[in-house]
């Protein structure tokens, strides 16, 4: 992942004279790890610069992705599935699946195996580490166009 320094991305401003672009279909996406108990969030203006947004109790999930998709002007979810070793869906990726589905009339639904998402991201600290989860997944998603 390239690093741009606050130099770089005035001078990226000044040439887009203000102008948001995106990288492929990903203006304005939202991250989702879902979990039993606590989903992470997270978001890119761009498709480019992802941001952490939240860790939020799942029951709660509903209305705040509700919430931030009018907020932020969301246009696409990018849901995580935890795939298995052997490439097959785990137990709760028809639950992921049926909860996103929930979403449609709002935004574009998009799908990644996110399995290794929350490994990738153990050792950050003792606090929850869904919201950086969820960065990993929408770089999972970028990067696969």
């Amino acid at each position: 992942m390239q690093k741009i320094n606050s130099r770089r991305l005035q001078d990226l401003e000044v040439q887009n004279d203000g102008k948001r672009e995106s990288h492929g279909n990903f203006q304005n996406t939202l991250g989702v790890d879902f979990g039993e108990k606590f989903c992470g969030l997270a978001f890119s203006p761009d498709g480019i610069c992802v941001l952490p947004l939240a860790v939020i109790p799942t029951k709660d999930l509903e209305n705040k992705i509700r919430q931030i998709v009018t907020e932020k002007h969301i246009r696409k979810i990018i849901f995580g599935l935890p795939f298995l070793p052997d490439g097959k869906e785990n137990r709760i990726c028809p639950i992921i699946r049926k909860f996103a589905g929930k979403f449609e009339s709002l935004a574009t639904i998009g799908f990644v195996n996110e399995r290794f998402s929350s490994k990738t991201v153990y050792g950050k600290g003792e606090e929850r580490i869904d919201d950086l989860a969820a960065i990993r997944i929408l770089e999972f998603a970028f990067a696969k166009t």
